[in-house]
């Protein structure tokens, strides 16, 4: 006679294991990030860090961006944690942008921060880190974030974002925690509760993840899981009755 429970567990697993992660949106094409940030045509591979033969092409990647009114001297920050399955000595150098009115400038690449191996084996990072950037005009300006693939979409590279915060003088004009509410997106974009490979978030209980390809993102349970668990817990429940009935 077969065993429920052996059943329900190795069917489980099954749809674990076949189920993609492509449940969450895809990195998207370059010159769609350039759009959505407001860039000119080619902006995102002006600050490509890479140097003679190893200078390939951006292709792919993700982003996140929300609307700011600032202040001559306001100062915008945020904490950032550099992640990719990319080995520095492969020289493949994906990197990350920030976009600010829609001007680019380099965050952080493979290349240019001594990377650690995460609590994820195959994951190098760079902890997290903290950016900032002076105002020099009065405005409402769109400030976003972005990261890229180079050379081809095999090796996946993602940010950690929290703690965007706008100080105006000794006051703090705004702070994000993603709490409340998240930025526009594009690509691959999760804002995440708690940890993700080790790194808790800096401010809050949420963070921002930002890949350039979904196998950086944590796998969802797909819906015929749940319908499973409905499934099983129906059939036990009918089980339980056939016995006190006889």
């Amino acid at each position: 006679m077969f065993n429920k429970k052996t059943i329900f567990v190795a069917v489980l697993g099954t749809l674990i294991s076949t189920t993609s992660v492509a449940a969450y949106p895809p990195a998207v094409p370059v010159t769609d990030l350039e759009t959505f940030f407001g860039m000119a045509p080619g902006a995102i591979s002006t600050v490509n860090p890479g140097a003679g033969i190893y200078l390939d092409p951006p292709v792919e990647g993700s982003g996140i961006k929300d609307s700011f009114g600032f202040v001559i001297g306001d100062v915008i920050s945020f904490d950032y944690n550099f992640m990719t399955t990319e080995y520095p000595d492969d020289f493949i150098n994906d990197y990350a942008f920030v976009s600010i009115g829609g001007q680019v400038a380099l965050l952080d690449h493979v290349l240019g921060s001594p990377l650690s191996v995460s609590t994820d084996p195959n994951v190098l990072e760079s902890g997290y880190k903290s950016f900032s950037f002076l105002a020099a005009s009065t405005g409402v300006f769109d400030f976003g974030v972005g990261i890229v693939d180079v050379a081809d979409a095999v090796g996946d590279s993602a940010l950690l974002i929290d703690n965007i915060k706008v100080t105006r003088g000794s006051n703090l004009a705004y702070m994000d925690g993603f709490e409340i509410a998240d930025p526009a997106s594009i690509g691959d974009v999760e804002a995440l509760w708690g940890g993700f490979n080790g790194n808790l978030p800096t401010e809050g209980e949420y963070q921002m993840l930002i890949t350039t390809a979904p196998g950086m993102a944590p796998v969802p349970l797909p819906p015929a899981i749940w319908l499973l668990f409905s499934g099983v817990a129906a059939l036990m429940g009918f089980s339980r009755s056939q016995h006190r009935a006889s």
